[in-house]
């Protein structure tokens, strides 16, 4: 039997201070008049959670720490546009704000931004490497969401999207293949790569959350990219026998035709 993979881990604390507030009203944009306070969707619980669950079960024991690093303004700036990074500076410098797209930030949003990405490049770097087989980067803000000029939906850059081109930029790398299963669609990430055959993007989501419009079934590439944007939307409750079949019937024969270069 093959030895077990070397799977690496990007946790920084300082995921922890990006701090959206408040859960707010979608009228109003007020928060919830209630007793407790409820924190912003996208709060600080989530990479925590997943981090105390990894070292409760001895996970953690088996993975390899992986040291993370902030991205620069170049390497954002590979998918944003300088408008929309200097938003986010002047947002942050002047104690935080609205990014767009119902993604609000705090005085530390820009740099917590940039280390967020530069985790996920630093994943890359420790796979490409021979550090490890495998990374989970455990970062926030998150990122599929955000277009070239705008947060969106709590992400404010595109992490994907930058480590993607991170990878086929410092490694040479022909072909990069993203998979991203949420409840929600990577919109952002479709955008970036909608006219690139260079990356295969499958999208697996809840069937019409963000509306039939938004990451639709026949929006495949254009060009020389088309079948290379793969949006699965499967009924809200699915299961893992869902899943499953998306894998088995569609994800996997696709990527043995492309045969990436890496899996992000």
């Amino acid at each position: 039997m093959s030895a077990a993979p070397r799977v690496g881990l990007v946790f920084d604390d300082r995921y922890l201070q990006h701090n959206p507030g408040l859960e707010t009203h979608w009228i109003s944009d007020n928060p919830f008049p209630f007793v407790d306070p409820i924190l912003h969707s996208s709060n600080y619980r989530l990479v925590f959670r997943s981090k105390h669950l990894i070292d409760l079960s001895g996970l953690g024991k088996d993975m390899i720490r992986i040291e993370g690093r902030s991205a620069t303004d170049e390497q954002i700036g590979w998918f944003h546009t300088p408008a929309y990074i200097q938003k986010v500076k002047d947002i942050s410098a002047a104690g935080g704000g609205e990014a767009g797209g119902g993604t609000p930030i705090a005085a530390d949003g820009y740099e917590i931004a940039c280390l967020s990405t530069g985790g996920c490049l630093a994943a890359v770097d420790a796979v490409m490497q021979g550090q490890v087989d495998r990374a989970f980067a455990n970062v926030r803000p998150p990122g599929h969401h955000a277009v070239a000029d705008s947060a969106m939906g709590y992400c404010v850059w595109n992490n994907i999207v930058i480590a993607a081109r991170y990878a086929q930029k410092e490694y040479g790398l022909k072909k990069v293949m993203i998979l991203d299963w949420d409840v929600h669609p990577g919109n952002g990430t479709q955008d970036a790569f909608y006219n690139d055959p260079s990356v295969l993007f499958f999208n697996l989501f809840q069937n019409g959350i963000f509306g039939p419009d938004v990451c639709a079934r026949d929006q495949i590439g254009t060009g020389d990219a088309a079948g290379t944007n793969v949006n699965i939307a499967v009924p809200a409750g699915s299961g893992h026998a869902t899943y499953l079949a998306a894998f088995e019937r569609l994800v996997i024969p696709i990527a043995r035709e492309f045969r990436p270069d890496i899996i992000l």
